[in-house]
């Protein structure tokens, strides 16, 4: 069985060897991933042109647009179907209801939005929070978001660092323009201005269809939702075709097994807490 995910693992018995041995594919920009002695691991660095030479090996990895690239190349090999999952795609969600505890959330939020720069494959994306307790619960987000460090990530001190390079950063400010006014955005510190730093933010849409690509960077997208409104809201998640992690804080089991039952994704976390 073949499994992509973003920096896809897979590992296998090699004829002779009798150990299980990993492929790792990383992306373009994280070719040099360190070195280890000879004997434990064979490192071959490339370009995409080195990960879509191993498509016939058969032993890959990438994004969404790099998985169905994979299930074309994979079923016009000759010989046997290859079973192909690809656990690919990182617009993860967080749903939030009216019954989870506000400072759970915000912690989890600038945790998984925020953290890394927001360049996790598990990154949050979608933050949708019932409209009762959208205010106070974005209130808090915001300031929050504001108490975050800006800065060198060698600091133990700083909470957020700089995107992996000025390619990157440029696809950023180019979506955020397109994007119009946020929600919120923090401020860059001084001493930020050389480096490859941009502004963490939160933009509002109107619905959770409105976002079509994943954004590989400290950008957060919020929906807010009515109670009545969920199976819509539920709907239209599921069909963004994109399912790698997803989120819920709510402390009511019925809404916890619905939206479970209902969406299909790699993986689901139940982040409430009865704690009071």
């Amino acid at each position: 069985m073949l499994k992509a995910i973003h920096a896809t693992r897979m590992p296998r018995s090699l004829p002779g060897s009798g150990v299980a041995r990993e492929i790792r594919d990383p992306a373009d920009r994280t070719r040099l991933i360190g070195t280890v002695p000879d004997n434990v691991l064979a490192l071959l660095t490339g370009d995409g042109r080195t990960g879509a030479a191993l498509i016939d090996d058969p032993r890959i990895a990438g994004g969404t647009d790099t998985a169905r690239r994979i299930a074309r190349d994979l079923a016009a090999r000759p010989g046997p179907i290859v079973p192909f999952i690809a656990e690919t795609g990182g617009v993860n969600t967080m749903i939030v209801d009216s019954s989870a505890l506000a400072e759970q959330v915000v912690t989890d939020v600038l945790t998984s939005a925020f953290g890394s720069a927001g360049q996790r494959c598990s990154s949050l994306r979608l933050l949708c929070v019932q409209e009762d307790a959208a205010d106070r619960i974005l209130t808090m987000l915001r300031g929050a978001a504001e108490m975050l460090k800006i800065g060198d990530p060698l600091d133990p001190a700083t909470d957020i660092g700089p995107i992996i390079d000025a390619d990157a950063k440029a696809a950023l400010e180019d979506y955020a323009a397109a994007m119009g006014l946020p929600l919120f955005e923090l401020p860059l510190p001084a001493g930020t201005e050389a480096g490859t730093f941009f502004a963490p933010r939160a933009f509002q849409l109107r619905a959770a269809s409105d976002l079509r690509q994943e954004v590989f960077g400290p950008v957060l997208h919020v929906v807010r939702y009515k109670a009545e409104g969920l199976d819509a809201l539920l709907d239209d998640i599921a069909g963004s075709g994109f399912g790698l992690t997803l989120g819920i804080h709510s402390r009511i089991e019925t809404v916890q097994r619905r939206i479970v039952g209902r969406l299909r994704v790699g993986n689901a976390a139940l982040l409430a807490t009865d704690e009071a």
